[in-house]
């Protein structure tokens, strides 16, 4: 192979060797050539000198900025060849393989559970180390995972993306769309297995199975009368308030 730049020209062999000769004098970082030191200085420095002429968005690496310009122009040019679904990057179609390998190649060292990617090993690690790095703005809650943090903050913006086509009934959870998508087609997924009664709502049959346990976590504070539901306990409490039901 032709290489018309001294440094290019050493570049191989250096490939080969594993031999990384540029360190960073912030983090000691090893680089194989002067060029990939100099990009990785701007994570120290904050510095993102490319920016995307679209949206304005800016990007450390000329490689960053080439990728991020998919997402404007929709080109996926890396297809798997097993199903022939398209990625915009390889790296997404590295990942998508393992699915039809089935290979799991990050395990976690404290409980050898398997992954086909970094992020969700890295993901699953809070579990054991119980950080949870992803904090809300409008109540300073965290959450180990961006999307539970996502999905927590439409509590507060009161936000509900997941809508009903037959009544527009709207959910802030796609859950509470799918349970509420049975009340229009009478489906009841949820069988006891002791009755065999079905429930639309499995919570509705974790409710139910307290009749045939006899468990009754629902207490009334006044008269020490319990129960299995909670509605039934909210129906109780009107005797001792001397309320009605209408």
């Amino acid at each position: 192979k032709a290489f018309t730049h001294k440094e290019t020209l050493n570049l191989p062999s250096l490939v080969h060797t594993r031999e990384k000769p540029f360190s960073c004098n912030v983090c000691f970082k090893a680089f194989t050539c002067k060029a990939s030191l100099n990009r990785h200085f701007f994570i120290h420095t904050g510095e993102m000198p490319y920016s995307c002429s679209i949206c304005n968005k800016t990007f450390p690496d000329s490689f960053y900025l080439n990728r991020h310009a998919l997402v404007h122009t929709g080109e996926k040019p890396h297809s798997c060849n097993v199903c022939d679904k398209a990625f915009a990057l390889k790296s997404s179609l590295n990942r998508h393989s393992l699915i039809h390998t089935g290979e799991k190649p990050y395990s976690c060292n404290v409980c050898d559970k398997a992954f086909t990617c970094k992020a969700s090993l890295n993901k699953h690690s809070f579990i054991h180390t119980g950080e949870k790095p992803f904090s809300c703005k409008f109540c300073n809650k965290t959450f180990s995972d961006s999307y539970y943090l996502n999905r927590h903050s439409l509590v507060h913006t009161g936000e509900k993306p997941h809508s009903c086509s037959l009544c527009n009934k709207s959910y802030t959870r796609k859950s509470g769309l799918n349970d509420h998508a049975r009340v229009h087609t009478g489906e009841k997924p949820y069988l006891c297995s002791v009755c065999d009664k079905a429930y639309s709502k499995k919570a509705h049959l974790k409710e139910h199975y307290l009749f045939h346990s006899g468990i009754k976590p629902y207490a009334c504070k006044l008269c020490d009368k319990s129960f299995t539901r909670k509605s039934s306990l909210t129906r109780h409490s009107y005797v001792h308030s001397s309320k009605k039901l209408h």
